[in-house]
């Protein structure tokens, strides 16, 4: 019995406390704007010389971007100017082209869709025009 009293004797001189600390860290986040192509849909229109095209009545071409929330893109006129011509080659339809926004609305995932709608007109009178199938690109530049 004596042995077993010099051991838990031993056991609880050797057992030390352990001190302890805490100190709180912040860590921080800063989101910045972001966003992404998210879609483009290809516009088209028929012309004849007699009716032309009207402003707004051909098939809108479309860019949408996808935003984290409160972001917005804006189209930069330096670089795409909101109104312009449309460029179909040499001998081909001279049109012109206007650009609109619906200035970003809230998506499922939370975040901000901005969609820009490319609207197309031609005057009439373009008789010098062959019947062919012309293809014009314009480029949309956006800031956020």
């Amino acid at each position: 019995m004596k042995k077993l009293l010099l051991i838990a004797a031993a056991l609880t001189t050797t057992t030390a406390s352990a001190a302890s600390l805490m100190q709180t860290v912040t860590v921080t986040a800063t989101v910045v704007s972001a966003c992404q192509v998210d879609g483009v849909t290809r516009g088209s229109f028929t012309y004849d010389a007699i009716n032309g095209i009207a402003a707004n009545s051909a098939t809108n071409a479309t860019a949408k971007f996808k935003c984290n929330l409160g972001t917005v893109p804006t189209l930069d006129t330096t670089l795409t100017p909101q109104t312009g011509a449309l460029n179909f080659g040499a001998n081909g339809l001279v049109a012109t082209y206007s650009i609109g926004s619906d200035n970003g609305l809230v998506n499922a995932a939370g975040g901000t869709d901005t969609t820009f709608s490319v609207t197309a007109a031609a005057a009439t009178g373009q008789w010098a025009v062959a019947n062919n199938t012309y293809s014009a690109t314009l480029d949309i530049n956006v800031t956020f």
